[in-house]
């Protein structure tokens, strides 16, 4: 995403989102080992890296904190418990005595990891040794206030005329505490990858609401891509299964092969197996 081009190594390490897929597949190639962090479960990145991903026949291993995990690999390290795949990471590092090692620039992406996969911190896992860590990367020289305001405070025009469109498009049920919010292919359009993330947080926002989903027709994507996020212990993810998707309890994606209207109604009549 756009809002990522800060970081150090973008550009460098991997493939961009909006590369040739043929340059994917020739990375795989020349790749003695493939390593999947924060994703073990095909249907979350293109269905043709996932393909390449499944037909790769060298060393694969898994770093992530999602469950019920569905791709085969050599080597896992998978920790459900933690909020943020970087803590794993981090725990890994220190295990090994080796978290004083790393670099300035290693830090300023593990703590990046950190502050997006916990929502700043927000969600319930995130815990003592999550501050912790955060703490240590610190010291190590990460500037919390400039990290945090590259991600949440500057916004792209673009980004901004998109969350007015979803802003104008929530409806927030009688029947439960439910806010749903959506975007037509027609106002995706001229979308840059990554400006719908956290869209779904603004109809979790309002004041009574404890579940919000976000359904978006991207013109380039088959189906609608859907995101779910709750508060306290109801359970995003199973409503999530009914779309083909999973997660964890407060926060879970999801996809549906119907049209945008019957996926918001085939929404509204499933919310009642979390409530």
């Amino acid at each position: 995403p756009d809002n990522l081009d800060w970081l150090p190594g973008i550009g460098t390490y991997g493939v961009r989102g909006n590369q040739n897929q043929d340059t994917l597949s020739s990375l795989f190639e020349w790749a003695e080992m493939i390593l999947l962090t924060d994703f073990s479960s095909t249907g979350r990145v293109t269905d043709k890296t996932d393909e390449s991903i499944a037909l790769y026949s060298k060393t694969k291993a898994i770093i992530d904190h999602h469950p019920e995990g569905n791709i085969k690999a050599d080597l896992y390290c998978i920790d459900t418990t933690k909020p943020a795949t970087c803590e794993v990471i981090l725990d890994q590092l220190n295990q090994s005595e080796l978290l004083h090692t790393i670099t300035l620039d290693c830090a300023r992406c593990l703590y990046t990891g950190l502050i997006t996969d916990t929502h700043s911190f927000k969600f319930r896992q995130t815990g003592i040794n999550t501050h912790k860590y955060a703490a240590e990367l610190f010291r190590l020289g990460v500037n919390n206030s400039e990290i945090q305001t590259k991600l949440y405070d500057e916004n792209s025009f673009s980004r901004l005329q998109l969350m007015g469109a979803a802003l104008s498009n929530i409806e927030v049920l009688n029947e439960y505490p439910v806010a749903l919010i959506h975007l037509t292919t027609e106002e995706l359009s001229n979308a840059k990858q990554g400006e719908t993330n956290g869209l779904v947080n603004l109809a979790l926002s309002i004041r009574g609401v404890e579940l919000a989903v976000s359904a978006f027709d991207f013109p380039d994507q088959e189906g609608i891509k859907l995101s779910f996020r709750s508060l306290g212990t109801i359970a995003a993810n199973t409503l999530a299964k009914e779309f083909s998707g999973g997660g964890h309890l407060n926060a879970a994606g999801g996809h549906s092969s119907l049209s945008l209207e019957e996926t918001l109604q085939k929404i509204k009549q499933h919310v009642h197996l979390i409530f």
